[in-house]
């Protein structure tokens, strides 16, 4: 090898090299798409090779793409997954599972990887092909700009996308059996084996049946001659679904649930797949791949939208969250149907404020779901905290909506005291009124509840907004009563204007909450219960500890502090001090920070 005269270069990732190409190649919106689809054999380090799986040199399918939006970009990366999975089914009669990687297991400088996983028959999984949207990250990277139809420049969107040598490793894994290999029809090169047995030409003329035996199921059966052909071309095809149906019936009945830690730890050690709950944080992936050395393989895209908490933490799952909030949106399209129809039929104003109110709420609930779904993606590299902001510009939105509403019926009620209405069936906008107020309420205190348990601002938002409002239908309801048993009709704008001013006031309040996050303002509370365990925990070397913020955004605490250590420490010294700051700050959550989620257990 030393005296061979070709070089062997190992390689970077194939997307440092293809995007220097294609910062030369794409100037304008006329440039793009750009797709490029190559085989290549790659040379990369590893330190130890298994046969066909992971490999020092190894043939590869790869796609590198740019596209002038998001959207089309996306929309690339989720159709060659369909491609690589439907090749793996139909092909390969290997059925796989769809899904994304966490954080923790996303291509480096990727926005989102899906994945197809695989299981072989000794329970292990194998990544059997990967798609990667890219967003802008290469592109600034490489100073990859194009010129748009508007005359500005723009990074383009990016995309790639691979399949290997793998996939042989794979099929060989996924069927083959101690007498060798079992081969998909559609992929073998040879569909069947003849072997004559007669005696001389007279006997074989006299052949009426035909012995078949399957490589799949090891069967023999006997079949007229005639008519064999059709017969083997429908037996491949059998064949073909039945090597599916075989690795697809294995992988389903090895994959098992856990809803506990104590069950997790009880399936770990069998082989397959667990299905578990898991609360979305890196935290608790890197916990359980040092307890146990188990790695989340993906997060399906079929994935079930059940309740759950996680198997560690014991903290609610995402999809636990979104559910809550879509019930609470779709609950109040129900409650603003019937608070319009109490307007309907008494042309009460008083009553109008409790449906513009309603209005509000379903409004603000979908923006509030929408942030919620924003923020269950993948982290936008370029901020440190993500999308946790964007549930306190969701708070803003909903304070500015109630502000507004409440403008609307002070004015409506003015304009109706100056040129009063007639106003009846009373008795019926009592009913209607008295049965949103209550299921108002009993949301609202739901929401509220639950987002303490899940730490949720938005639940909390949308919680106290509905539980304000069923306040309102309160007021509203004996003002109401008080019109129906007075008769005095132009009370009704009175106590309009009142609720007009009341709603402002919880309008006012949220706008207040959401420009205090938006703005970083810092939890005192618990800087104060950290500052006095880290005083508590006191090291010698701590010359001072200054500047601590402690932000919460979405679910994610983010604290940080100036540390003042001697000048003489060496920079592994100066590691292990902050460190141990580090571990003191965490370890102070498990009994000082309030309304914080529970440690994780083991940790």
């Amino acid at each position: 090898m030393r005296n061979w005269k070709k070089k062997l270069i190992v390689r970077p990732t194939s997307e440092t090299i293809i995007w220097n190409q294609y910062k030369n190649w794409i100037q304008s919106y006329r440039d793009l798409p750009l797709l490029i689809n190559q085989w290549a054999n790659v040379v990369r380090w590893e330190m130890r090779t298994r046969l066909f799986l992971r490999t020092a040199e190894f043939l590869w399918q790869e796609g590198h793409t740019a596209h002038a939006t998001a959207q089309e970009a996306i929309e690339e990366t989720e159709k060659m997954l369909t491609v690589y999975a439907e090749f793996a089914e139909e092909y390969l009669a290997l059925p796989v599972i769809r899904g994304k990687k966490t954080p923790n297991e996303r291509f480096a400088g990727a926005v989102d990887t899906y994945c197809i996983e695989a299981m072989m028959q000794d329970g292990q999984a194998l990544q059997a092909g990967t798609s990667h949207f890219l967003g802008q990250n290469f592109a600034k990277a490489f100073d990859v700009q194009f010129l748009t139809k508007e005359g500005k420049q723009e990074y383009v969107w990016a995309t790639s996308w691979g399949v290997s040598t793998r996939l042989v490793g794979a099929l060989i894994m996924a069927h083959s059996d101690d007498d060798g290999l079992v081969l998909p029809p559609k992929l073998a090169p040879l569909h069947v084996a003849i072997v004559p047995i007669h005696k001389g030409e007279e006997e074989l003329n006299k052949l009426r049946t035909v012995e078949v035996a399957r490589r799949d199921t090891k069967t023999k059966g006997t079949v007229p001659f005639a008519g064999i052909a059709d017969h083997i071309t429908a037996l491949l095809d059998e064949i073909q679904q039945n090597m599916y149906n075989k690795a697809l019936a294995f992988r389903d009945s090895h994959i098992r649930k856990a809803d506990t830690w104590e069950e997790f730890l009880k399936l770990i050690e069998e082989p397959g797949f667990i299905s578990a709950h898991w609360d979305g944080t890196s935290e608790t992936e890197d916990k359980i791949k040092e307890q146990t050395k188990a790695t989340i393989r993906c997060i399906p895209l079929d994935n079930p939208q059940e309740d759950g908490k996680c198997v560690f933490s014991g903290a609610p799952s995402k999809e636990r969250i979104l559910r809550i909030q879509q019930w609470a949106v779709g609950l109040g399209l129900i409650i603003m149907l019937a608070k319009f129809t109490a307007y309907y039929f008494t042309h009460s104003n008083t009553i109008l404020t409790d449906a513009l109110e309603s209005i509000v709420n379903i409004v603000a609930g979908a923006f509030a779901l929408y942030s919620l779904i924003l923020s269950s993606k993948p982290k936008d590299t370029d901020h440190p905290y993500g999308h946790g902001k964007i549930e306190f510009i969701a708070t803003g939105f909903e304070g500015i909506l109630i502000i507004l509403a409440s403008i609307l019926i002070i004015w409506k009620s003015i304009l109706s005291a100056l040129h009063p209405e007639d106003i009846h069936h009373l008795e019926l906008g009592l009913i209607l009124v008295t049965l949103s107020g209550i299921a108002n309420y009993l949301i609202g205190h739901y929401l509220e509840l639950k987002s303490k348990e899940y730490n949720a601002r938005i639940l909390d938002a949308d919680g106290k907004h509905l539980k304000a409002d069923g306040y309102i239908s309160l007021a509203i309801l004996l003002g109401i009563a008080v019109i129906w048993i007075t008769g005095i009709k132009w009370l009704d704008n009175v106590f309009a204007i009142a609720a007009g001013l009341f709603i402002s006031y919880t309008g006012i309040r949220l706008v207040r909450k959401s420009l205090s996050g938006i703005m970083d303002e810092a939890d005192a509370e618990i800087v104060t219960s950290i500052v006095a365990y880290l005083n508590v925990h006191r090291q010698t070397a701590w010359i001072d500890i200054h500047n601590m913020r402690v932000i919460q955004y979405g679910s994610t605490l983010h604290v940080d502090c100036h540390v003042t250590l001697p000048w003489y420490y060496t920079l592994e010294q100066t590691h292990q001090e902050i460190d141990h700051v580090e571990k003191l700050i965490n370890d102070s959550k498990n009994t000082n920070w309030k309304n914080w989620p529970p440690t994780p257990k083991g940790a």
